[in-house]
């Protein structure tokens, strides 16, 4: 496999790339490595709040944000740039405005985190070659609407045995689904929702009662609401981290 496009966070502890090794996510995945005083440690893929089925490309570390491109769904021409947090959950990824996206490619960004003057590679037309590189000056830092990251695991309530392949989800007060997945191994999900917005959380699997509760989210940003699932006659109870 391949790896390429190297970026390093601002406290050189952490090293940003590419590759195609497997297990990934898409054709090309982003993953971080921690740098230590013997070297350095195992490929952490970013996951797919950051990855996806197409081709992620050419990360950039600015603070607490990554930018990087993508050619999936959804944006504006073929490869995008986008913003994401690299602190607390990761939310989903800003697609940046124009005029830094165009319909055609836009990459390789990299901004000054002190004047904010950066640069970017297209080509987009009007330019001199195939791909181009642009200036220009940050106006207004990307905003990450308020986020809050819903977790917990799914248990039978007569045995307290952990329920692999239950289907948690969140939806909206219509009765819409904003997002649904399948548990892991542990029986753990995480559900990424915006502060400040109601929704009906329900916990399925065959076999079992569907157990739902209703909540409204509140206006701390970050904040990680830990809930138990327990199916069959049971319930969904909230859990308080120790202090």
């Amino acid at each position: 496999y391949s790896v390429g496009h190297p970026a390093l966070s601002r406290d050189e502890k952490t090293l940003f790339f590419i590759s195609d090794m497997p297990g990934g996510y898409g054709q090309t995945d982003i993953f971080k490595v921690a740098i230590n005083q013997s070297g350095f440690g195992n490929p952490v893929n970013l996951g797919w709040k950051v990855n996806s089925p197409a081709k992620e490309f050419s990360p950039f570390v600015d603070g607490e944000v990554l930018y990087f491109s993508s050619d999936k769904d959804g944006g504006m021409g073929g490869f995008d740039v986008y913003a994401t947090r690299l602190v607390d959950f990761t939310p989903e990824p800003v697609l940046l405005n124009a005029p830094i996206n165009s319909k055609s490619d836009d990459v390789t960004f990299i901004i000054n985190s002190k004047t904010r003057k950066g640069y970017v590679s297209s080509n987009r037309s009007g330019g001199e070659g195939d791909d181009d590189l642009y200036s220009f000056i940050e106006e207004e830092a990307v905003v990450f609407k308020c986020r809050q990251l819903i977790t917990g695991e799914v248990r039978d309530q007569n045995t307290t045995e952990i329920i692999r392949g239950a289907v948690v989800a969140i939806k909206d007060m219509e009765g819409n689904v904003v997002e649904e997945v399948v548990v892991d191994e542990e029986g753990v999900f995480e559900l990424a929702a915006y502060c400040d917005t109601s929704y009906k959380l329900e916990g399925s699997k065959e076999g079992y009662t569907t157990q739902s509760k209703s909540l409204t989210t509140s206006m701390e940003a970050d904040k990680k609401l830990k809930l138990l699932i327990l199916l069959g006659t049971g319930e969904i109870l909230e859990q308080v981290e120790p202090v």
